[in-house]
């Protein structure tokens, strides 16, 4: 090159230079705003959406949205939130549906909340207490007051269009509570059969090949739990009562005892409750009662300790001998009941507690257990197992008395299983009930035989008729339910029948309203069949002339099966008269509106309300 002309030439040269690479960076930076220039979008856009009032769109820049997303970060309501983008985009949505709807937040109103603010800052100031003077704004990071007060109007200006949709979700009215209340308090007739049980002594002993028969159908499970001899332990025990002065422990052994904390003091008040009340299990102790439990923790820390020393002798120390040496140095009380003991006895010991035997379930003969003493129990106790005789099942010999005792009991209420088991063999037999049964089965044989006949495998006699049964027996979830829909055609008729049977009554309860267990009628007693039958939800699920199964009531000893006769609504005069029920409907109702309305603040629902689209941006602000 001639150095000439490139000095003659060097500063147009290198301005070229420079422009050029410009145009150079600026087309090729610029690409992404280019193309939505071309398309009509703004470069600086970040997003845009809808207000579903209008309909008017609004777009959001990236400086908007930050500037926003930074003020509601550092507003006192809000900051330390770690507001996400979506909470950013929400309010955004707020601030413009408020003032679509031509809501405003009024100088008075700002300046309520300015000074709110400000009183809370100034709690811990000093000096004057202004507004200019705190420069409350400079507290919260923002350049000026009136860019704080601006956030803080955009803010309240959201708040108040939110509360204002919740607001405006309005007590029902009388009507639409009807509908809810009506529904709440339905009315049923009841057509029951009551079922006294069958007094024990009047039952006789049916002979023994009736109760081996009895014995013989039950599940080989079933008669091995029911039926069995009790587990019988020899054991030697100590105790004692946890009243006693701690003077009693030997010096030593109370020194190894730490000071109980609270959690220790209030277990051991939980285990002395009789009952588990809300009032009971928040009782502030006093000081007396948390010394009282804190002398009883440390007894019972001094029964373990004494469990911990029989049961860390060799083994053949471990005897009764040293076990009662072991106590009397301890301090405790020792006693050896003469031979194996069954659970009721080893409950009833002096010093023992409720379900004591069970402590001792899993102790290994040659090993002590500590008795954690539980409700009205008065001491600590140990109990030393010299040697044990593990329950076993009793044979129909053995047995008998059990087999009996188990058999009358269910023959107390025999009347009302008999009436439910004709209810179902009498519908069985009505002709449009048998034809139905039938094809339901046909359809079962037909099917099951064509799958043995298709099988590629060679099926013996057995599993062919296990595969028959199999079929048949899958169908009777389907049969029953047909059955059930027409067992009221004969419920009169067996009706008739048993009511000549001792014990046996027919009731009628009308107009038991769906809401009688929030209401009960004071004439029927807590605790009696009336109220317990009327309060029964199982009978408000049946439809008209559905029949219940047969229902137990225990402390009167006697079982029922119900007809519902009758539904009905009561009319729209008796809601009036029923102010606590009406309001409860009436609250539901409103509950659920502002559930609904609540809902509608959800931002993937409002990103659909409000068709939101955001801008995918590269970074550095590039498209």
């Amino acid at each position: 090159m001639n150095f000439g002309i490139f000095r003659k030439y060097q500063k147009p040269l290198l301005w070229a230079t420079v422009i050029f690479s410009v145009l150079i960076f600026a087309t090729f930076s610029g690409l992404g705003d280019l193309e939505r220039l071309i398309s009509g979008d703004d470069p600086d856009a970040l997003g845009r959406f809808v207000i579903p009032s209008t309909g008017e769109q609004v777009d959001i820049s990236v400086t908007d949205f930050r500037l926003t997303q930074v003020a509601l970060n550092r507003l006192p309501f809000t900051r330390g939130q770690r507001l996400e983008e979506d909470d950013v985009w929400q309010h955004l949505m707020f601030v413009e549906e408020a003032r679509a709807a031509g809501l405003a937040v009024s100088d008075a109103e700002l300046g309520e909340t300015v000074q709110f603010v400000t009183q809370l800052v100034a709690q811990n100031a000093e000096g004057p207490t202004g507004y200019h003077e705190l420069q409350v704004y400079r507290q919260f990071s923002f350049a000026s007051p009136r860019q704080f007060e601006e956030a803080l109007r955009d803010y309240l200006l959201a708040l108040k269009w939110r509360n204002l949709k919740l607001r405006a979700t309005t007590l029902p009215p009388a009507d639409d509570v009807y509908l809810r209340w009506r529904t709440d308090n339905e009315l049923f007739d009841f057509d029951a059969m009551v079922f006294a049980d069958i007094p024990i002594e009047e039952i006789e002993d049916p002979g023994d090949d009736a109760l081996r028969a009895y014995f013989d159908e039950m599940a080989e499970a079933t008669r091995n739990a029911r039926f069995k001899s009790p587990a019988q332990q020899d054991i030697a025990y100590a105790w004692l009562p946890l009243d006693t002065d701690l003077a009693v422990l030997p010096a030593e052994i109370l020194a190894e005892i730490a000071e109980p904390d609270d959690n220790q003091i209030r277990s051991r008040y939980f285990q002395s409750l009789t009952e588990f009340t809300q009032e009971a299990l928040q009782k502030e102790l006093s000081d007396e009662e948390r010394a009282g439990f804190a002398t009883e923790v440390k007894i019972q820390e001094a029964a373990s300790d004494l469990t911990a020393a029989i049961n860390e002798l060799p083994d053949e120390e471990r005897t009764k001998e040293r076990f009662a040496e072991l106590s009397e140095a301890y301090g405790f009380a020792y006693a050896d009941p003469e031979g194996l003991l069954e659970p009721e006895a080893i409950d009833a010991l002096e010093g023992m507690t409720e379900s004591a035997h069970t402590f001792m379930t899993r102790t290994t003969p040659g090993n002590a257990t500590a008795v954690t003493p539980f409700r009205n129990a008065t001491s600590a106790a140990v109990a030393f197992v010299e040697e044990r005789i593990d329950e076993k099942p009793l044979a129909f010999e053995e047995a008998r008395e059990q087999i009996l005792e188990a058999w009358k009991t269910e023959q107390a209420d025999r009347y009302a299983t008999e009436f439910r088991e004709e209810l179902t063999a009498r519908t069985k037999a009505l002709p449009e009930v048998a034809e139905v049964i039938e094809s339901i089965l046909e359809v079962a044989r037909t099917t099951v035989e064509q799958r043995i006949a298709e099988s590629t495998e060679e099926l013996t006699d057995e599993q062919k008729e296990n595969m028959r049964t199999a079929a048949i027996d899958a169908e009777q979830f389907t049969i029953d339910a047909r059955v059930t829909q027409d067992e009221h055609k004969v419920w009169d008729e067996v009706v008739a029948e048993f009511l000549d049977k001792p014990g046996v009554e027919r009731r009628r309860f009308d107009d038991v309203s769906k809401g009688y267990a929030n209401n009960p009628d004071e004439a029927d007693e807590e605790g009696g069949f009336d109220r317990w039958l009327k309060m029964n939800r199982a009978l408000t699920s049946l439809g008209i002339d559905g029949i219940s199964t047969r229902l137990r009531h225990q402390p009167s000893s006697s079982s029922v099966v119900v007809r519902v006769a009758d539904r009905s609504f009561p009319d729209k005069g008796a809601m009036f008269s029923d102010a606590e029920g009406m309001t409860l409907a009436r609250q539901t109702m409103l509950g659920q509106s502002r559930e609904s309305a609540a809902a509608a603040f959800d931002i993937e629902q409002m990103k659909s309300d409000y068709k939101l689209e955001v801008i995918d941006r590269d970074e550095g602000g590039q498209g």
